[in-house]
């Protein structure tokens, strides 16, 4: 009995609110070109700022993107150069010593004439974290006592801020856009670059 009064009570109130909207008053106020015209355009306003702040977001994040990876690659470049450009002084390095961030080592140049001197390198460049006695192919940047490996070790090895831009840049666009794919693809690529950075400092 309470179901069907309930179900009772509900059907008349459809009903009334059904007259309510059929008489001519409500009929003319929904009809009114004003209420229409004021109804648009402030749906058509709220449109506008939404997509306004979307697009935003998206020019701020890929800003982010495209300033984290250009950074990057610049510094990686300019650290390649020295071990692939000629013009560079080259010779080989045998690491006598090593501090939390440099190796320190006798430096031997390849030409006959230079004499050898001390000069220091990037720890991370050096197997085994500077243990290994064995002597090293390296560069000398220009006006400057550092050394550089050459070879593929040294590529790899500049590269290495580049491959963590890339990770970086890849969970950005993963968590603020949603590119699974294109994260997940830079992802992959930068973990090679380290991966492989890794392996030939192994050498």
């Amino acid at each position: 009995m309470a179901v069907a009064k309930a179900a009772e009570r509900k059907a008349a109130a459809a009903r009334v609110v059904a007259r309510t909207a059929a008489t001519p008053a409500a009929q003319r106020v929904a009809a009114s070109p004003r209420f229409k015209g004021r109804r648009s355009r402030l749906r058509r306003a709220g449109e506008r700022a939404v997509g306004l702040v979307l697009l935003l977001r998206l020019l701020a994040v890929w800003a982010v993107v495209l300033v984290l990876l250009g950074t990057a690659a610049w510094a990686s470049w300019r650290g390649c150069q020295d071990a692939v450009l000629g013009g560079r002084e080259r010779g080989t390095l045998t690491v006598a010593s090593c501090d939390p961030g440099v190796c320190r080592g006798s430096y031997v140049p390849d030409g006959p004439d230079s004499a050898s001197r001390v000069v220091t390198v990037d720890r991370s460049g050096v197997p085994e974290g500077g243990r290994s006695a064995e002597p090293l192919a390296v560069a000398i940047r220009p006006g400057t006592s550092e050394a550089v490996r050459t070879g593929w070790a040294g590529v790899l090895h500049a590269w290495i801020p580049f491959g963590g831009a890339l990770l970086l840049a890849s969970v950005v666009l993963g968590v603020a856009l949603r590119m699974r794919r294109t994260a997940w693809v830079g992802a992959v690529l930068g973990v090679a670059l380290l991966c492989g950075a890794f392996a030939a400092n192994s050498f």
